[in-house]
């Protein structure tokens, strides 16, 4: 009874149970978990049983349980690789000397128990840890592991940006690395558990700063929570844009203040800004421009030029082009313009910068000089053939031999007494003034003057001796 009570207890263990005889590893007792089958009165041995095996474990440099305690006589765990339907399975052996009254290890007391399942999900965790450790060592960001708030471990980089060792930073609340007045609002972001993005200045462990943007991110597995935090350090990305938005400030602030009307235009036409001298030139307010596209400005017998060109720039046919158009102001008024168009950006990106410039006048200037062009023509003409009478006048007078002058020098002569400059004589005579000058210095030595009355002068008197009155 007591024997059967015993079989039955051994038997309701759910793992394999054996004891096992240390002299030649035979099976003495075994439960029903071990699959034992000893109705065919043979002599079963453990490792026939869990490996499969003809030879004991020691064999094949395996640990085997039963000779480390025949030669110790202490209990030992070990791991092992047992075979059970061609698949390997880990297992884990609890083994326990059994002694005879004399003290002698007679038998080993083999308790069993299967964790495949848990080695498993031990070797995924360890693949898992090296993937995370590998590509937290290869981002740029600080990377933080924590649960509700508290880090539970972090990359070189966090280490570097809160200049304290991952071994300081463990166990630590993320939230004392943030300014006073902003651990309130981190403590409720942990409380919601939700993913959140902001930015902020980082107070480091030695008590220096860093602005950073944050992006914290919950992951869930097997009904746990970890909370991932990365961070990134924007101190260079703050300061470039700092500057940039100073270069922006002057390069709008020299738009604003330049004579011209600048506009930039989106490529929908829409205005993106424009100065106030666009405003001065269209005579729209900001208001009222918001609302207007550039074409909405362009003459009408000017639009399809216009809007050629404009599209040649969306297609990036051309970078920039000029033409001459008119626009139509507020109050109607048609005005000439000298359109440049530039396009700047890339892509959806992309804008085109206007200069208009206002040559109404300049042209209105131009019209009327032809005017007074073609009234002054005839005057011009008579001018002409009353200097080619002096020159005849003067040729007559005197024999140019005589001074040892040129024809050219004749000319001259008598363009000096029409009362040329020695400029005018360069441009009538298509010559370089400095050579109208070498020819009036010879002019002058030659009739033994210094001035250019005095040559006039002996031109009349010599006129007067010839009996030839003026003309």
């Amino acid at each position: 009874m007591e024997k059967s009570l015993m079989s039955k207890i051994i038997d309701a263990i759910p793992f394999p149970f054996f004891v096992i005889d240390v002299t030649d590893y035979s099976i003495q007792i075994a439960n029903q978990a071990t699959h034992c089958d000893f109705t065919l009165n043979k002599t079963l041995h453990c490792y026939e049983v869990t490996h499969q095996r003809q030879q004991p474990c020691s064999f094949f440099g395996d640990i085997c349980p039963v000779d480390e305690i025949r030669n110790s006589g202490t209990p030992i765990t070990v791991e092992h690789i047992h075979m059970e339907n061609d698949e390997k399975r880990n297992i884990r052996v609890f083994a326990y000397p059994l002694f005879d009254e004399s003290g002698q290890v007679t038998q080993v007391l083999e308790l069993q128990i299967d964790f495949t399942a848990q080695k498993m999900a031990e070797n995924r965790l360890i693949k898992s840890e090296q993937r995370y450790r590998a590509l937290s060592m290869a981002t740029f960001e600080g990377i933080l592991l924590n649960k509700e708030g508290i880090i539970i471990d972090a990359n070189e980089i966090a280490e570097q940006m809160l200049a304290a060792p991952v071994s300081e930073l463990i166990g630590q609340n993320f939230s004392h690395f943030l300014p006073v007045e902003k651990q309130p609002a981190y403590a409720k972001i942990m409380q919601s558990h939700e993913n959140r993005h902001f930015r902020t200045e980082l107070v480091k462990a030695d008590g220096s700063t860093l602005q950073v943007d944050i992006q914290h991110k919950l992951l869930s597995e097997k009904n746990q929570t970890v909370q991932v935090t990365a961070i990134r350090d924007t101190s260079y990305e703050d300061r470039v844009e700092k500057e940039l938005q100073a270069q922006q400030a002057i390069l709008l602030d020299a738009f604003s203040q330049a004579p011209v009307g600048i506009a930039i235009v989106k490529q929908e036409g829409q205005f993106y800004f424009w100065n106030s001298a666009f405003e001065k030139l269209t005579g729209y307010t900001h208001k009222k421009i918001e609302q207007l596209v550039f074409a909405d400005l362009i003459h009408k017998k000017e639009l399809q030029t216009y809007q050629n060109t404009f599209q040649k720039l969306i297609q990036r046919i051309w970078k920039s082009v000029k033409i001459d158009t008119k626009l139509v102001t507020k109050n109607g008024d048609i005005l000439d313009i000298k359109l440049q168009t530039v396009r700047i950006g890339k892509d959806e990106n992309t804008m085109f910068v206007f200069f208009l410039q206002d040559i109404t006048a300049l042209l209105e200037l131009e019209n009327r000089q032809k005017r007074l062009a073609r009234k002054i023509e005839p005057l011009y003409n008579e001018l002409e053939n009353f200097t080619e009478l002096i020159k005849e006048e003067v040729d007559y007078v005197y024999d140019s031999t005589d001074y040892g002058l040129s024809e050219r020098d004749n000319t001259i002569i008598g363009l000096i007494v029409c009362g040329n400059t020695n400029r005018e004589i360069a441009e009538r005579m298509n010559l370089a003034e400095i050579t109208i000058k070498k020819h009036v210095s010879a002019i002058y030595k030659a009739f033994n003057v210094r001035k250019r009355i005095d040559l006039i002068n002996t031109i009349s008197r010599s006129r007067s001796k010839q009996g030839i009155s003026p003309a």
